[in-house]
């Protein structure tokens, strides 16, 4: 009811009260979906694939297995899925891409591209081929964009002067002093 509220927090702290997040195998699927799709509506992404990736592994670990396999040999079209494991991997394919565009990890575009086919080509949903049309062409501008990371060293001599005093004890005489420093200063890093 919240959810449909788009009280998504507020959804979520009664998902938590019914079910132990931290036990999501104990959680049925129609749950965890839920708890799924909260996440991403609150675009906590990786969370949100955290419980995704429950249902693959929980509800459909072999036929997933299944899937993944024709999907390296290009013959996912010949795989029927059941309506909630389509959903899913449209709506991991949607996290992926939201954080590929948000930090720039092009591991996260290769799974959005692989659930996105995958959805396609079983005909799970029916936005599947825009969407696949925009990550490719986000992937491509991000990577005529990327600039290449460049390692660097850095070294250097710094000089430096203390005022220090020096009090004779037994006298009580008191001398002032500068005394002249100097150490090496490096750094490397990524630019």
């Amino acid at each position: 009811y919240q959810f449909k509220k788009k009280n998504y927090k507020m959804s979520l702290k009664y998902l938590d009260m019914g079910y132990n997040f931290k036990k999501p195998k104990k959680i049925p699927v129609g749950a965890l979906f839920l708890i799924a799709q909260n996440y991403q509506k609150l675009k906590m992404y990786q969370k949100s694939n955290y419980f995704y990736n429950r249902i693959l592994n929980n509800t459909y670990r072999t036929k997933n297995l299944k899937v993944l396999k024709a999907f390296k040999k290009n013959k996912v079209d010949d795989i029927e899925l059941p309506k909630t494991l389509g959903t899913t991997y449209f709506h991991l394919g949607q996290n992926h891409y939201n954080i590929f565009k948000q930090r720039g990890n092009f591991q996260s575009a290769k799974k959005a591209r692989m659930y996105i086919k995958i959805c396609g080509e079983t005909d799970a949903a029916d936005e599947c081929s825009d969407l696949l049309d925009q990550i490719n062409r986000d992937i491509k501008s991000a990577q005529l964009t990327r600039v290449g990371k460049q390692f660097y060293i850095q070294i250097g001599r710094l000089l430096f002067q203390d005022r220090v005093e020096i009090k004779e004890v037994s006298s009580g005489i008191r001398s002032s002093l500068t005394s002249n420093n100097s150490s090496l200063c490096y750094g490397a890093g990524l630019r």
